[in-house]
């Protein structure tokens, strides 16, 4: 399989399990339909999902008309797991979620913000204590207040915890068997709101965050 097939099926990927999470319960048919992907295409994702414990069939349903009936097919819900890091002043909310964004476990924690270190150890800790009792867990994503770089998860200056060049990314990667995501708490929070809407997706959004300060994202 070359680099940009790899791609192009991982993208794929992507959108079925995306629109899974959204219907709910639907058919590889319909799926094909609505993603303009071929049915041959569709079945050989679905059938790896299904072999991988993460898709299972649900049953038929009969077609209004002539046919082969379809059959319903819906994400295991637990099958899918992430972690999310709400770190601020003081604390972090550490929670763990199924594919649907429903919270299964958590942890909050104490903490002094002060002192970066210890802070990130103690997060790093938890979280990796979190991933032995969820197994499925396929990433962790730490949101935090301040000016972060996405890409390298990194932390330039965070006024509400005083942080100035803190590699986060680094700090927390040792203690993780999964990716790794930081990005600044605003921004998380509206690409996790925006994922939910109903409908097709807006031309432009904008997120307003009211907490310790007031923030928005766009």
């Amino acid at each position: 399989m070359t680099k940009g097939t790899a791609v192009l099926r991982q993208q794929n990927e992507k959108r079925i399990l995306g629109l899974l999470r959204k219907e709910g319960t639907t058919s590889r048919l319909d799926i094909s339909r609505r993603l303009n992907l071929s049915k041959n295409t569709v079945s050989l994702i679905v059938d790896k999902y299904i072999k991988q414990q993460i898709i299972r069939e649900t049953g038929t349903h009969e077609a209004p008309s002539a046919g082969r009936p379809k059959i319903n097919i819906e994400i295991i819900r637990e099958s899918l797991k992430s972690i999310g890091v709400y770190l601020r002043n003081q604390e972090a909310y550490i929670a763990v979620t199924d594919y649907f964004l429903t919270t299964i476990d958590a942890e909050r924690l104490q903490l002094d913000t002060s002192d970066p270190e210890t802070c990130l150890q103690k997060i790093g800790s938890c979280a990796a204590d979190l991933i032995r009792r969820h197994p499925e867990t396929i990433g962790v994503g730490v949101g935090l207040p301040g000016i972060v770089d996405p890409e390298r998860g990194y932390v330039h200056y965070s006024s509400h915890m005083g942080w100035e060049e803190v590699d986060v990314k680094a700090a927390l990667a040792p203690y993780l068997s999964v990716p790794l995501r930081v990005m600044n708490s605003v921004k998380a929070s509206a690409l996790a709101v925006v994922g939910q809407l109903e409908g097709e997706p807006a031309d432009s959004t904008f997120y307003v965050w009211i907490d310790e300060g007031v923030g928005g994202a766009s």
